[in-house]
């Protein structure tokens, strides 16, 4: 069941796809009904679940369930997963790259492979304060605290070395 995305319990679930480019306004309107329509009917053993999204910067596909009284199983995340990978190709963007960050520097958001934000913090154009967007957030209260966070507080740090 479909609910609007701030309505959503604080502790909802939450999965973060970071797409490797940003969306033009008519994929994200093609996409919004995408995901619309999957979310007005993700169901968990026949039970509807509470669930929602939001594209975010035209980059990031933010899908959330509230499991506070049904938790997703294997075969509705599944579901989910398989609509994502449909994204992918229909749009022909990645989605699953979890090696390719995504950062903000003088207020521009941008995304690199690992080696080339290695490269940028190597020569002083990125540092530990710069903001990169840690999806591997888990719920949606994380998303204000944790999502967009110091390279130096987020889990990239041990990819960095930093």
């Amino acid at each position: 069941m479909y609910i609007p995305f701030e309505s959503l319990n604080s502790e909802s679930r939450l999965w973060i796809y970071q797409a490797n480019r940003i969306f033009t306004e008519e994929e994200q309107l093609e996409i919004n009904d995408l995901l619309k329509r999957f979310c007005e009917v993700w169901e968990v053993h026949g039970q509807a679940l509470p669930t929602s999204f939001q594209i975010k910067y035209g980059q990031f596909i933010m899908l959330s369930a509230d499991e506070s009284n049904l938790k997703a199983s294997g075969c509705s995340i599944d579901s989910s997963v398989r609509l994502i990978k449909e994204i992918e190709q229909k749009f022909a963007v990645s989605l699953f790259d979890r090696l390719n960050i995504a950062y903000r520097l003088n207020g521009k958001l941008d995304a690199c492979p690992i080696n080339e934000f290695k490269a940028l913090l190597t020569s002083g154009v990125a540092n530990k304060e710069t903001i990169v967007f840690n999806n591997m957030v888990e719920s949606k209260k994380d998303l204000d605290y944790n999502w967009e966070v110091p390279v130096q507080n987020s889990w990239h740090k041990q990819l960095l070395s930093i």
